[in-house]
C-alpha cells in the first residue's frame, strides 16, 4: 500500500475499530458486563491494534527499515513532538515487538492463544504508545472519509442482492 487513498482507507478502518472499542468500553463502565460485551470488547481491541499496525506498514511503504524499528522511532519522535514529558519512551523495540505479536495473533489463525502476549498486560504497559501513534493521522485527516468506486459498487451490490423479505422494517 502506497497511495494516500489506501493509507486513508486503512486509517478509516483504524478509526472505526477505535470508536467501537470506546463505545464498548463505555458500556462496560456503565455496568453492562455480559459475556458478549466482554468478548466484543476484547475482539474489537485486537482488531483496532491489528488495523493500526497495518496502517504503519502502509505508512512505511518502501523505506528500508524494519517495521519494529519504524514504530519505535515514530513513538519516540511523537513523544517529543507532542510534548508528552510524563511518558517514558519505549526501550529498545520491546513495545513494537509486542505490538507485532498481538497483530500476528489476530491476523494469523495458526497462532495459538497461548503464544499471544497478554492483551491486558499489553494494554497496561503500552496503550499509551498506541494513543500516541493515533495522533498524527487523526490530526492530519480528522476522520475524513472518501468512498471510491469499489466501495460504492459493493454497497450497491448488497442493496440489490439482499432478499427483500429479510430487510428489517424501518422504525415507525
Amino acid at each position: 500500500m502506497e497511495t494516500n487513498k489506501e493509507k486513508l482507507f486503512e486509517f478509516n478502518l483504524v478509526k472505526q475499530k477505535y470508536e467501537c472499542f470506546i463505545f464498548l468500553q463505555k458500556l462496560m463502565v456503565a455496568g453492562n458486563k455480559t459475556d458478549d460485551i466482554k468478548v466484543a470488547l476484547y475482539s474489537v481491541y485486537l482488531e483496532f491494534l491489528s488495523s493500526l499496525y497495518e496502517f504503519y506498514v502502509a505508512f512505511k511503504g518502501k523505506k528500508k527499515i524494519k517495521i519494529d524499528e519504524l514504530i519505535t522511532q515514530e513513538v519516540k519522535k511523537l513523544i517529543v513532538f507532542l510534548r508528552c514529558n510524563d511518558i517514558e519512551p519505549p526501550q529498545n523495540n520491546d513495545f513494537a515487538e509486542q505490538f507485532r505479536e498481538i497483530r500476528n495473533f489476530k491476523s494469523h489463525t495458526s497462532k495459538s492463544i497461548s503464544s499471544c502476549p497478554s492483551v491486558a498486560e499489553f494494554y497496561r504497559n503500552y496503550h499509551k504508545y498506541i494513543m500516541i501513534l493515533m495522533q498524527p493521522p487523526l490530526f492530519s485527516w480528522n476522520g475524513k472519509t472518501e468512498l471510491w468506486e469499489d466501495i460504492n459498487l459493493f454497497v450497491e451490490e448488497i442493496k440489490t442482492s439482499f432478499p427483500p423479505n429479510f430487510l428489517p422494517k424501518p422504525p415507525q
